[in-house]
């Protein structure tokens, strides 16, 4: 947008925010010899009255911008009634800052409360006009608030009503969506050079079934799917340019042009939609003006091509409103100006951005599942990825790669289908805590393999959601020996109820038999669950406000539990025993679930427990061996201790055997966690496979002693290919006894590039004890980068001893092949090829398996 045609119009409708703050009494004792006015003596309400709607947006505009901003026109608006301009009345009051404790005494005043609106008692406010209008503005910003303005055409800005301007147009719209005569106006005449923005609450007011706060991936696939499949939602998704914003935690920009269209999700990694309000207290007006007043400093410096990082400055701009809201100071109460625009590299990192996939079956949103993990960090990636959570802790190695992250309390996890589960469970505690007089408890059940943590992770959401509120008790079920362990039970969770506390129950292993019946507890919760109360004789108790957590101890998932159907077969009536048990009228007073990871692959072929390892093993070092950690916060550990206990196939009590590891090991005034800490093979047997476990921990050592071996394999091999094809005469084509020294060291290096080899392509390698070693077969692909990396390390080798291009002549060290890749006669590169493809046996006749890590 050039400077010659700076002008930049916004209208819309208007309307006037009255800011209402409480003022306390006058203490008539300090008010010194003359008493105060007895009004002051009681509480009191100060107002305070000042342009919002169309002029709020305009007035960020011009600080976002610095352009000149053509706009409505109001004088004294606190003298301008309601029948002409419509008010709405903000309750306010002081904050802190943040939720971080060093922010509890730097409050600002944001809203406590919307208060309504007032205006006139029939129709609407007739909308302003403006003065000095400019036909020929190169950027119109509109605020449909659905106020009368969309159908009041002679207050529309010229640029828009007349015929040839091609401003770029921004129409921040609300409810009702896609209506009105402005909508016809600009979708028709202005839609190549037309952004609508909307927020998602609208969408979803309107019918579009879009999840909020459980994951950005779910978030993401609904709206999409919404967007595609949805026909009352067709004109929006005709859009050429369509932003619609989660809150002030993401939003989606939609795009279509010559390629087709695109949905990128802007989105912060570290907090779902809506969850930035539990970093700042309470809410703010005028974020919506806030979002398209930075989106449209963006637009006049970059036009349409801009559109994407206006985005994420929006989101940027309304979190710094929402921060600073209206000041510190009751008696200078205003919104924040050209500070909320300002560039800041640490808050725009904090916004990440990811190509969202279309919807690939009109019956659901998500079939693949997706995960944002999975595509920013695979291969070998994801081994080193964990290492680093270890090494640099969650947030330094997550910097930068947009990794969504769920955090609950101490517990943190970035696994997609553990996030969900937890936010739907956080979400349940939430609602349930806020219901005065509950009727029964809030039933919710966690399942996973032993050790898993299902305790831990249940535990660190309630107390996040109201940790000061919260009771725990803990019973085994498989200990109860009759139906009056559970009655005493019970009444131990009326006594903490009675305490004025919420009790957080645990029942372990409620799915144990009792006696030689399966699932025999089962029957004796269903009345606790749905009536809250409990049978003891004759007489009956309440329970009162409580949340049952039922952890699985027979199964690992809630369909094992259940008894589902494998995908794919028929889906008929629960099982008998199941059934039998009263299995199905448990699972309907159940109110949600968690299958809980756990330590341990889930799945062959999936290497994300790897991830998982890394952040228990950063969160126990933190928990129990702190002085580990540096200054810098990096911990101190040895590669083959970290290689070990990331990698080790299986831990046999999951984190418990993580956590014994590292209490049995010898780190007392230790700087570092070196291999010598490590307990003793007999202890370890306790908590793994402490061959494998040590072997781990010493595969460098062990690569470095088989060095030897894998060379004179690899040499063998030459042999055998090139066979009949070299003269017997040939000096690399002796037997390893007869070579010269020089060309052993060659095959040693060749030996020594292996892992770099196998990180190239995305896998890596582990000692196998017990087994035979499984040897891969390289792809194609695979086969021809390592051939490449070969044949540059031979030359770089032959370069160093002196070698140089020229006819093959060993005495003169020249050589016809050292030469790019590309350069080569493909016979010559067949050469390469034979010997990578080779890797695989090397290793494996050496005692090591290669695995990938796709």
């Amino acid at each position: 947008m050039s400077k010659r045609s700076a002008t930049i119009v916004v209208a819309g409708d208007v309307c006037v925010d009255w800011l209402e703050v409480s003022v306390p009494p006058t203490d008539a004792a300090d008010s010194g010899h003359a008493p105060p006015p007895n009004w002051q003596l009681y509480p009191g309400t100060r107002m305070v009255a000042k342009p919002g709607g169309a002029l709020l947006l305009a007035e960020f505009v011009r600080h976002a911008t610095g352009r000149n901003v053509i706009t409505h026109h109001i004088e004294n608006p606190e003298e301008i009634p309601c029948e002409k301009i419509i008010h709405s009345v903000l309750e306010l009051d002081e904050f802190p800052y943040s939720s971080d404790e060093k922010d509890a005494k730097n409050t600002v005043y944001r809203v406590k409360q919307y208060r309504g609106f007032a205006g006139p008692v029939k129709g609407v406010p007739e909308p302003l006009g403006m003065k000095d209008d400019d036909p020929s503005a190169p950027l119109v910003i509109l605020d449909d608030a659905g106020n009368g303005f969309r159908d009041a055409q002679k207050a529309w800005p010229a640029a828009i009503r007349r015929k040839g301007k091609k401003p770029i147009v921004v129409l921040k719209m609300s409810r009702p969506l896609m209506k009105g005569g402005l909508w016809e106006r600009v979708t028709s005449l202005h839609s190549e050079r037309l952004v609508v923005v909307v927020s998602a609450d609208d969408l979803r007011a309107e019918g579009a079934n879009i999840s909020r706060g459980l994951s950005w991936e779910r978030t993401a696939t609904d709206f999409a799917w919404q967007m595609a499949c949805n026909p009352s939602l067709m004109p929006l998704s005709n859009c050429v340019h369509l932003v619609v914003r989660f809150g002030i935690d993401g939003a989606i920009c939609c795009t279509k042009g010559k390629d087709g269209a695109e949905s990128r999700l802007y989105y912060d990694p570290l907090l779902a939609e809506g969850e930035f309000h539990d970093t700042c207290p309470e809410t703010m007006s005028g974020l919506n003006s806030a979002f398209c007043a930075a989106l449209a400093k963006r637009l006049t410096k970059e036009g349409m091509k801009g559109l994407g990082e206006g985005v994420r400055d929006g989101i940027i701009g309304s979190r710094r409103l929402f921060r600073q809201g209206f000041g510190a100071d009751a008696d200078q109460l205003d919104y924040p100006g050209a500070e909320l625009f300002g560039a800041d590299e640490g808050d725009t990192r904090q916004i990440a951005d990811v190509l969202v996939p279309p919807p690939t079956e009109t019956g659901a949103p998500d079939p693949e599942f997706w995960c944002i993990l999975k595509k920013d960090i695979s291969g070998l990636g994801l081994e080193q990825f964990a290492y680093d959570i270890v090494v640099r802790g969650e947030t330094a190695a997550l910097e930068g790669k947009g990794v969504p992250v769920g955090q609950f309390g101490l517990l943190k996890t970035i696994d997609r289908t553990e996030i969900e589960s937890y936010r739907s469970i956080r979400n349940l505690m939430r609602e349930y805590l806020a219901t005065a007089k509950p009727k029964r408890p809030l039933s919710i059940a966690v399942f996973g393999p032993p050790g898993s943590g299902k305790s831990f992770g249940v535990t660190q959401v309630a107390e996040g959601v109201a940790r000061d509120e919260i009771g725990k008790l803990e019973f085994n079920i498989s200990q109860f020996g009759s139906p009056t362990d559970l009655v005493s039970a019970l009444h131990k969770v009326r006594d903490v109820v009675l305490e004025g506390k919420v009790p957080l129950v645990f029942f372990d292993e409620f799915d144990s038999s009792f006696g030689d019946t399966k699932l025999g507890w089962l029957k004796y919760f269903l009345a606790p669950m749905q009536d809250g109360a409990f049978k003891e004789g004759e007489t009956m108790h309440p329970i009162g406000k409580a949340i049952f957590v039922f952890a699985g101890g027979t199964s690992g998932t809630f369909a094992e539990f259940a008894r589902e159907r494998p995908e794919g077969q028929h889906a008929g009536p629960f099982p008998g025993d199941f059934r039998d048990a009263k299995g199905p009228d448990f699972v309907s007073r159940l109110r949600g679930y968690v299958n809980v990871l756990g330590p341990n692959p889930l799945e062959e072929g999936s290497n994300l427990f790897m991830i998982r390892r890394g952040m228990l093993v950063r969160m126990l070092l933190e928990q129990k061996a702190k002085h580990l950690i540096d200054g810098g916060k990096r911990a101190r550990i040895d590669e083959g201790v970290l290689r070990a206990l990331i990698k080790l196939p299986r831990y046999k009590h999951g984190v418990r055997s993580i956590a014994a590891i590292i209490d049995m090991s010898m780190l007392a005034g230790r700087k570092s966690f070196e291999q010598a800490a490590l307990p003793p093979a007999k202890q370890l047997e306790l908590h793994v496979d402490a061959d494998a476990f040590s072997q781990l921990v010493a595969r460098d050592v062990l690569l470095g002693a088989a060095r030897e071996k894998i060379a004179r394999a690899i040499h063998e091999k030459y042999l055998r290919d090139q066979k009949g094809k070299k003269s017997d005469d040939d000096p690399v084509m002796r037997p390893w006894n007869q070579l010269a020294e020089e060309y052993k060291e060659s095959n040693r290096q060749q030996a020594d590039q292996i892992p770099k080899k196998l990180r190239k392509i995305g896998c890596g390698f582990s000692p196998v004890t017990g087994r035979d070693p499984v040897k891969i077969k390289f792809t194609s692909e695979e086969v021809e980068v390592l051939s490449e990396m070969e044949h540059e390390r031979y030359v770089s080798e032959r370069r160093l001893a002196g070698w140089t291009l020229g006819p093959r002549d060993d005495k003169k060290k020249t050589s016809p092949h050292l030469i790019p890749w590309d350069d080569l006669e493909d016979e010559v590169r067949e050469w390469d090829r034979q010997a990578v493809r080779g890797i695989p046996e090397f290793m494996a006749d050496a005692g090591f398996e290669i695995y990938r890590l796709h």
